[in-house]
């Protein structure tokens, strides 16, 4: 397989790192926002929504863009969805942070698997599509964990700016 699909799966990871680990760190985020359980239960339905509505309509107009250049603008959208989360010092800026990672996670995911089934023939583009799915199922295994853990010790932020930096990372 082309490194690239091993790197597509590295971007799935991360990002859905991201959309999972909220969910670990509630109350950590309750506290620094001084918000109810229940708001910050509302975050991980805003990055939901996000999907499900901006995600579909974004890829949809990213359609006539290269793939490559594609998968980057959104790799972009979702580091600067990740770093508003990152530095957020109130509950608006965390949502805001939630809606761009959601939108841009959406779009990413398809543009991604029409990427990967470029890169390989069409006898191999199911193993493509599993390994770059891969990210997904090690987000929820090993990335929500680590999440956890990280704010457990160190706070939130610290789990916002790892994701961060591993899409910065694969962006390079």
């Amino acid at each position: 397989m082309p490194a690239a699909i091993y790197l597509l799966g590295l971007c799935i990871f991360a990002m859905a790192t991201s959309e999972f680990m909220v969910a670990g760190m509630m109350p950590s985020l309750a506290a620094a926002f001084h918000a109810s359980l229940a708001d910050v239960g509302n975050l991980v339905s805003a990055f939901a929504a996000s999907v499900v509505v901006g995600g579909p309509l974004l890829t949809w107009r990213l359609r006539a863009v290269r793939r490559k250049p594609a998968l980057l603008g959104l790799l972009a959208v979702f580091l600067i969805g990740q770093l508003i989360g990152a530095t957020a010092d109130g509950y608006p800026q965390m949502l805001a942070s939630r809606i761009v990672c959601g939108v841009a996670q959406s779009a990413f995911f398809g543009v991604a698997l029409a990427l990967a089934g470029e890169l390989v023939g069409m006898d191999r583009i199911a193993r493509a599509a599993g390994l770059v799915l891969n990210g997904l199922m090690l987000a929820s295994v090993a990335g929500l964990p680590m999440a956890t853990l990280l704010d457990q010790y160190w706070g939130w932020r610290p789990a916002f700016w790892l994701v961060a930096a591993l899409v910065g990372l694969a962006m390079l």
